[in-house]
């Protein structure tokens, strides 16, 4: 299982932050073949102020490679139309990728690395696509 992590901008309108995690929810959810997304309510909110909180936080599971770097270029493509927004990927192993520093070649290689392997008891968690 991977989670993605959607933040936007606190300034945005919550008609709109709502309406654009919604939108790449649907997005994702047509562009893969294989597995699943769905959205997973944050952690202690047993009722959703809006949408957005829901849609805001996602996990994808049972994918291989191939419809990961179909969910990569879609959060690529999503991001670089909403430059002040972030998309994060927590792999099973804890890492942390960010995908508006990644090309698709990084990852891909960080996805195999550590998300296509068992999860490994770990401690911490890595960050990935840091300056």
């Amino acid at each position: 299982m991977i989670e993605l992590d959607i933040t936007m901008p606190p300034d945005r309108a919550p008609k709109e932050r709502d309406e654009e995690c919604r939108r790449l929810y649907l997005e994702l959810k047509a562009s893969i073949d294989e597995g699943e997304v769905e959205a997973k309510p944050p952690a202690g909110i047993a009722e959703h102020r809006s949408i957005g909180e829901l849609f805001s936080h996602l996990i994808m599971v049972g994918t291989n490679l191939g419809v990961f770097s179909a969910v990569f270029e879609v959060l690529k493509s999503w991001l670089d139309n909403r430059p002040s927004c972030e998309i994060t990927l927590t792999c099973p192993d804890g890492t942390v990728l960010k995908i508006s520093k990644l090309s698709l070649d990084e990852a891909m290689k960080l996805y195999e690395r550590h998300a296509m392997k068992p999860a490994l008891a770990s401690a911490g968690s890595t960050e990935a696509g840091n300056p």
